[in-house]
This record gives C-alpha cells, sequence and structure tokens, in this order.
C-alpha cells in the first residue's frame, strides 16, 4: 500500500507541475496578446528615413562602349537615351524600353 501511496503522490507532483507550467505559459501568451505590435515609424520601418535618398521612379538611361579614356567618352546629348522605371532588373527595362528583346522568351 506504500508503494501506491508513494506513486500516487510521484504522479501528483508530475500533474501539479505541468500545471504550474501551463499556467506560466497561458501567463506568458496573454502578456505577449497585450503587447502592441512594433510602431511604424520606428527607425527599422521608417520610410523613406531622413538620412536616405529614395531612387525608384522613371530615369533616363543611356550608354556607349567603353572608353579607353576619358577623352574618348562620346558627347552625353548625342547618346540614344531612354526611360526606365525602377527598381526591376535591368533586361526588364531594357526590353520595356523597346531596346532588347524579352528577356524570358527561349528560357
Amino acid at each position: 500500500m506504500s508503494e501506491a501511496r508513494t506513486a500516487g503522490v510521484g504522479n501528483g507532483a508530475r500533474i501539479a507541475g505541468l500545471a504550474g507550467v501551463a499556467v506560466l505559459l497561458a501567463a506568458r501568451l496573454a502578456a505577449a496578446a497585450e503587447t502592441p505590435p512594433p510602431a511604424a515609424s520606428e527607425s527599422k520601418f521608417a520610410w523613406p528615413r531622413a538620412d536616405q535618398v529614395v531612387l525608384d521612379g522613371v530615369w533616363d538611361l543611356a550608354w556607349s562602349d567603353p572608353a579607353e579614356t576619358p577623352d574618348a567618352l562620346p558627347e552625353v546629348d548625342k547618346l540614344d537615351w531612354f526611360q526606365a522605371a525602377v527598381p526591376c532588373e535591368v533586361h526588364w527595362a531594357l526590353h520595356r524600353a523597346g531596346k532588347a528583346p524579352n528577356p524570358y522568351v527561349g528560357l
């Protein structure tokens, strides 16, 4: 009979321990539910930041063959300029501007 009591006490202690853990977890979950999410104005979420320059939008682009010397650079006004909206992948921007074939055809 003493073994049965010992086993019962051991199970009771185990159950009490599990109940204590469950109460602690429930309290932690309740505290987490009451904590508001971080504000969008915090520095890691704020966009654009005061010290950043936003580069997305429409850009005027042109290209030329590489020059061997700075004197060999073509005149900027004589280049074939076109507009490209960024951000996007460069081949897609060239395709949308009519300067290159569709980069996804033939893959």
